[in-house]
């Protein structure tokens, strides 16, 4: 069932239904939590950090990225680890870009 809802997420994220993507990493997640399948839950988060960068929602999407890389780091999968920790990595560059583009702008009037 976790992993019907996982390619739910994927394919209503590919035809651009993020809400909708949203909600069905939300609800894998949730199952593979239940089921105590932890690496199942950070390829979950993982997926779902996506979504929710791509709606605006960068507070989410750190969430989503942190939870998936302390669960990957605690079932000792190193690929998924490094891979969520670049996307945190370039969330906070992202974030640090658009708050020097804000303050250039202010300057400038």
């Amino acid at each position: 069932m976790a992993r019907a809802q996982l390619m739910r997420g994927t394919a209503l994220e590919y035809q651009s239904q993020l809400e909708q993507a949203t909600m069905a990493f939300s609800a894998a997640r949730q199952i593979f939590e239940d089921a105590g399948d932890r690496h199942g839950a950070a390829n979950a988060q993982d997926d779902l950090g996506i979504v929710l960068q791509k709606r605006g929602d960068l507070a989410g999407a750190r969430q989503a990225f942190a939870q998936a890389r302390d669960n990957f780091r605690h079932v000792g999968d190193q690929n998924g680890l490094r891979a969520t920790q670049i996307k945190l990595k370039e969330l906070e560059r992202g974030q640090k870009r658009v708050q020097t583009d804000k303050k250039s702008l202010q300057i400038g009037h």
